[in-house]
């Protein structure tokens, strides 16, 4: 069977997140959490909605957000909806075309759970289309 491009990526960013928890990645709720899905392929305009355990320390989500590309509308803080913390991470004006990458570090200590698991970060890969 041969699966499509798109689908290829896709394994690719799960297996570079590693899989813990039940989730695409830990810390992330499951592969809905993530709007586009890592992998995907996105316009230059979208935002990448990051939906992370209701169960982590609060005090951890992400002490840093870094983007592979100058230009992004990160926010400081995360949301907290009955889904979990709602992370956005927009462009100023528009992604360039070719990879992007966002990588979601935890505080000084990496992301932790309320019961004291943690994970140092999160990387998710996009594909920005000309």
């Amino acid at each position: 069977m041969r699966l499509p491009r798109n689908s290829l990526a896709i394994v690719a960013a799960i297996a570079a997140m590693g899989c813990a928890c039940g989730g695409i990645a830990p810390g992330l709720t499951t592969p809905g959490a993530l709007a586009p899905p890592a992998g995907a392929a996105i316009a230059p305009q979208d935002a990448v909605t990051v939906i992370f355990h209701r169960q982590l320390d609060e005090n951890t989500l992400p002490g840093n957000v870094l983007v592979t590309q100058e230009g992004a509308d990160v926010p400081h803080a995360c949301e907290l909806r009955d889904e979990g913390y709602v992370l956005a991470v927009r462009p100023l004006n528009a992604w360039s075309p070719g990879e992007l990458e966002i990588i979601l570090v935890g505080g000084e200590d990496g992301l932790r759970y309320t019961d004291g698991r943690g994970f140092a970060s999160i990387t998710l890969t996009y594909f920005v289309g000309g």
